[in-house]
């Protein structure tokens, strides 16, 4: 049995983005069934690790499984892992270069934003999660599990065209600001949950550049789901036969999961 996967960063994507292509053996001693679910992750530099945003229940089809990462930190090291059925393959390490900041969607990468400039970045906090308890006559007593919260803070950026980035927000999603972060830069890569507000710089006059500033709290990442739930309905619309169906499932749990022989 053989698992491998590799990234690459020579195409030119827009968000950049790092190319994964994943293959397996299905025979010898332990093979990975044809149609099984993958799940991968990213590694990175400062040891945190994170799910890859994939497509709807990814597969070993054939073999193989390709995709791509819009959702990688620009300018460091990362590293990618493939999990299938209980093996493990690691990719080289890769880098993604970037000058330039994006705000990027979690699931549709059209919907991305090449920010045209930054202009400010406003001071940045982690508040206090401490609870306050204050006996009577006595000094406040605070209580706290030990962690602040998320970083909040604000970016503005300048914008000739607001068209797409009022697309980007319309969803309500959290979104993902990905700077180059490299040495002067006070924010990186961060899942952030964005309310932002367009200003006309030149104060009423009729310009077509605008000031978008986003306040934002950092976010954890957006949930994955890697295994599609089949209802008795969905097989009965897939299979033409009750034979067919139980010739494509191993066992009721592979019906659930929709992981077919």
């Amino acid at each position: 049995m053989t698992l491998s996967i590799t990234a690459d960063t020579s195409d030119p994507t827009e968000p950049p983005s790092v190319r994964l292509v994943a293959a397996s053996t299905t025979g010898g001693p332990s093979p990975i069934p044809e149609n099984t679910l993958v799940e991968v992750w990213r590694n990175h530099e400062d040891g945190s690790r994170h799910r890859v945003l994939t497509e709807q229940g990814p597969r070993l089809i054939g073999g193989g499984w390709a995709s791509i990462d819009p959702h990688a930190p620009f300018n460091q090291p990362v590293t990618y892992d493939i999990v299938a059925n209980g093996f493990t393959a690691t990719t080289n390490t890769v880098w993604l270069p970037s000058d330039v900041t994006w705000l990027v969607h979690p699931f549709d990468s059209a919907l991305s934003v090449r920010v045209e400039m930054v202009v400010k970045i406003d001071s940045r906090s982690r508040k206090s999660r401490a609870q306050r308890f204050t006996p009577i006559g006595g000094k406040p007593v605070f209580l706290t599990d030990g962690a602040r919260d998320g970083v909040t803070g604000s970016i503005t950026i300048l914008s000739t065209d607001t068209g797409p980035l009022v697309e980007l927000f319309a969803d309500d999603s959290v979104v993902l600001l990905n700077t180059p972060g490299t040495a002067g830069w006070d924010l990186g890569w961060m899942w952030i949950q964005p309310d932002p507000s367009y200003g006309n710089p030149a104060d009423g006059v009729r310009v077509p550049a605008r000031l978008v500033t986003i306040p934002f709290e950092e976010s954890a990442d957006p949930d994955v789901d890697l295994q599609p739930v089949w209802s008795s309905g969905d097989a009965a619309a897939a299979f033409a036969t009750s034979a067919a169906l139980l010739a494509a499932y191993a066992t009721s749990l592979d019906l659930v999961t929709d992981t077919r022989v």
